[in-house]
């Protein structure tokens, strides 16, 4: 059957724009409003990373399983035993997704509105999209498959990053001129766009 797990608290808005499964089984819930909360003894409790006022844009897990939060003008944090932790200081940018690459130890990919970039604790730099395709202005979702590629969802079709390589999807090709609210690479490395 299904399970409602309510809010501890009264929030303003009751939408829900992820949720993840750390690796020790704690559930997290990213909420409409920017606020994090964590399920404790089957109640959704507001978790605090740096202030009550944190907007947290976007939550992803490294490839241990730990959780990370991006924070609007603030950066990228990862919890550990002692808590919070700031890993990649980006102030310049909302993050509106983000993953931690296979291509190397410590490199994050993200989209945010002025583009994808790449960056660790030391560099911060911008991957440029071909200018051919202007009508995909606005990147929605990031993803990375079994062979280490880019699937990036656009407000119209798809890229796919592999190596230096950059190919447009969009219904020319037998995809879709539709916005890409989502993406996920399953065991079997089937990409799933939403």
């Amino acid at each position: 059957g299904i399970i409602n797990y309510k809010f501890k608290d009264k929030v303003n808005t009751r939408s829900i724009m992820q949720v993840l499964c750390d690796k020790n089984g704690v559930i997290w819930a990213l909420v409409l409003n920017s606020k994090l909360y964590k399920l404790v003894n089957n109640q959704l409790i507001a978790q605090q990373i740096v202030s009550k006022d944190d907007m947290i844009t976007s939550i992803a897990l490294d490839k241990n399983g730990d959780m990370h939060a991006a924070i609007y003008k603030s950066g990228i944090y990862g919890l550990d035993k002692t808590g919070w932790k700031l890993n990649v200081n980006i102030k310049q940018h909302y993050i509106k997704k983000f993953l931690f690459s296979d291509q190397s130890s410590g490199t994050i990919n993200f989209i945010s509105e002025q583009g994808l970039f790449q960056c660790n604790a030391n560099y911060l730099k911008k991957i440029t999209l071909p200018e051919l395709y202007p009508e995909a202005s606005e990147l929605t979702g990031i993803v990375q498959d079994h062979h280490k590629n880019l699937w990036i969802g656009t407000n119209k079709g798809a890229f796919l990053i592999s190596g230096q390589s950059i190919k447009y999807f969009n219904e020319n090709n037998g995809f879709t001129n539709e916005r890409v609210l989502d993406l996920y690479c399953d065991e079997d490395n089937r990409i799933w766009f939403g």
